[in-house]
């Protein structure tokens, strides 16, 4: 197939392929979220229990911190950034390899699939 064949099958599933696009953009800020979210409850962990800053009476320096690691446990429990980047990946690569097999094999045609 020529470059030519290739373009006109990709108007045809333009839709598709913008989906595809969007899906990688989710499945990247999803898995960003979950390293961030992961790392940031790691170090305020980390830091609670070393308490490696000397504190006065009045600073209330490790209550804060861990006011804050619960709200980070909690948002990785509640928005469960890994599953849903998991589930972004897979319908991504799913779609892509539908989408290559229908721009590289001309006797692939649209038609419903069920995967």
């Amino acid at each position: 197939m020529d470059a030519s064949e290739i373009e006109a099958r990709s108007k045809g599933i333009k839709e598709q392929i913008d989906i595809k696009r969007f899906w990688k953009g989710y499945l990247i800020f999803w898995y960003t979220t979950h390293y961030l979210l992961g790392i940031t409850a790691v170090v305020l962990s980390v830091t609670i229990a070393a308490k490696p800053f000397q504190t006065g009476p009045i600073d209330n320096l490790y209550g804060t911190l861990s006011w804050l690691l619960a709200v980070v446990t909690g948002l990785i429990a509640f928005l469960n950034p890994e599953k849903i980047g998991n589930r972004y990946q897979r319908a991504f690569r799913i779609l892509s390899s539908e989408i290559t097999g229908f721009l590289t094999d001309k006797t692939n045609t649209i038609t419903e699939k069920h995967v």
